[in-house]
């Protein structure tokens, strides 16, 4: 019985030792809604997880349901590194990567009595740069205010995409 009971005890231990890491730092994954969309008829949301103290990847997802806006829709992977004294909170570089779609023309043409309404759309890959600042609670409510901007390649559409957004969420 005394056997089974060590056993038990040292399972239990090596249990709670594996759900921290060396900052206590349990939760590994981040959500998060983009409060400066809501009020515009966007949608953004972003995604992140901790990979050590001091960095993340992610994802970030824009759509746009204005159609008079050039940038429709937008898919980035990021990259954060962190400078706080806190893990992953504080200060932050951000290095971003994407496809980035929209309308680059819109027009009216005119042939003859037939007036015809014409769009083209770009698809376009780009890579830009962020800094900002995350605040996180004891409950795990997470604050992101960051500004940047990125560059595209192709010709067809804009030149740069804007990246700035304040984000709120939660740590799980």
């Amino acid at each position: 019985m005394k056997k089974i009971f060590i056993i038990i005890l040292f399972v239990c231990s090596i249990q709670l030792y594996s759900q921290t890491n060396e900052n206590n730092v349990v939760s590994k994954q981040e959500l998060k809604l983009d409060l400066a969309y809501i009020l515009a008829p966007a949608l953004k949301v972003e995604y992140e997880r901790i990979i050590s103290d001091g960095t993340t990847i992610g994802l970030a997802g824009f759509y746009n349901f204005d159609d008079d806006f050039s940038i429709r829709y937008q898919i980035l992977g990021l990259y954060r590194w962190y400078f706080g004294k806190e893990p992953i909170s504080g200060f932050f570089l951000e290095a971003n990567l994407g496809i980035t779609g929209g309308v680059y023309e819109h027009w009216l043409n005119t042939i003859g009595w037939i007036e015809v309404e014409e769009e083209r759309y770009y698809t376009s890959f780009g890579a830009g740069v962020a800094l900002g600042w995350k605040f996180v609670t004891d409950a795990g409510i997470v604050l992101d205010l960051f500004s940047g901007v990125g560059r595209l390649v192709d010709d067809k559409g804009p030149d740069v995409y804007p990246r700035w957004g304040v984000c709120i969420g939660k740590r799980f």
